[in-house]
């Protein structure tokens, strides 16, 4: 009775009056198409379902790649003050998603902790390489601020 329009499971069915006249169904069958708004719009592609990964629900894992986004493209010329901005605010993101997945509020509170450390030492290099002029002090503050918004984002999830 139902067929796939478009490549996509079609559930309805044939008008009443077109089954009662078997040519009309034959053709309505034949045409592909389940009925006229498959016909003439097609069918919505199923949507891929949204992750169900637990960090990509918060909203610190957000701006914490935010931040990452932001370090990775400030041009640090100081190549170990780049490495450690880089290391920290890697460890840092991570950190947020290990958290997001563990069960216990003990173990989420300690792993976001150490999140935000890792967050703390990268701002502290950022800082750092403004007071050595070795960045672009506008985007480095830039940074800065959403290095903020982390931080209390963070503080909230440590309980």
């Amino acid at each position: 009775r139902f067929r796939h329009c478009g490549g996509t499971r079609c559930w309805a069915s044939p008008p009443a009056h077109e089954v009662r006249h078997l040519s009309r169904f034959r053709a309505w069958e034949s045409a592909g198409r389940c009925h006229s708004s498959c016909a003439t719009s097609g069918m919505t592609q199923h949507q891929v379902p949204p992750s169900t990964l637990p960090h990509h629900k918060l909203i610190a894992y957000q701006v914490a790649i935010e931040f990452a986004t932001a370090v990775g493209a400030l041009r640090i010329t100081e190549s170990r003050l780049r490495e450690q901005a880089r290391k920290s605010t890697i460890g840092c993101v991570l950190n947020i998603a290990e958290g997001a997945g563990r069960r216990s509020r003990a173990d989420k509170s300690r792993v976001y902790a150490i999140a935000l450390g890792e967050l703390c030492e990268a701002a502290a290099a950022v800082e750092l390489a403004i007071a050595l002029r070795a960045c672009n002090a506008s985007e480095a503050h830039t940074s800065l601020q959403i290095a903020v918004r982390v931080k209390d984002l963070l503080s909230r999830l440590i309980k």
